[in-house]
């Protein structure tokens, strides 16, 4: 008889085929002398999503979804330009399409249009300093352009 595998090194039968399973499934080997550390990753997952406003209304679309089962919170398409200039992106937001009753948990997602198109989303940290709003008067004060 020879030795066990050394650790990291694939077993010769899975636990699934040593316990008569007929599916095919692979199950990791957990010898008591070697690990193995090749894992699969499943199916990648994704989720009809709706779109609303813009060139895509109406349509519904499989999005992939992130390692916490969401879809990404914005959604750009790429629109290419027919005289062959740079593409124009079409930006999407995610808002919720519904919420639960009693927790007010998430039923789903739909994507709205966002003509703007700007970035509005990332990382804000209490400790930064609050993003401009273009419309807004320096001071918080009113001048004659705002009448």
């Amino acid at each position: 008889m020879g030795a066990p595998p050394a650790l990291g090194v694939p077993c010769s039968k899975s636990l699934g085929e040593r316990a008569g399973r007929r599916d095919g499934a692979k199950v990791a080997c957990r010898g008591t002398r070697h690990r193995v550390r090749e894992r699969d990753t499943g199916v990648v997952k994704s989720q009809d999503t709706p779109f609303v406003g813009g060139p895509l209304d109406g349509r519904v679309l499989p999005v992939l979804l992130g390692p916490t089962g969401h879809p990404p919170k914005t959604y750009r398409v790429p629109v290419p330009d027919a005289a062959g200039g740079p593409p124009t992106v079409l930006v999407y937001r995610r808002v919720q399409a519904g919420a639960s009753r009693r927790l007010g948990l998430p039923l789903g997602w739909r994507y709205e249009y966002d003509p703007e198109g700007d970035s509005g989303g990332g990382l804000r940290w209490p400790w930064s300093k609050p993003r401009p709003n273009p419309g807004a008067t320096p001071g918080g004060t009113q001048d004659a352009a705002d009448e």
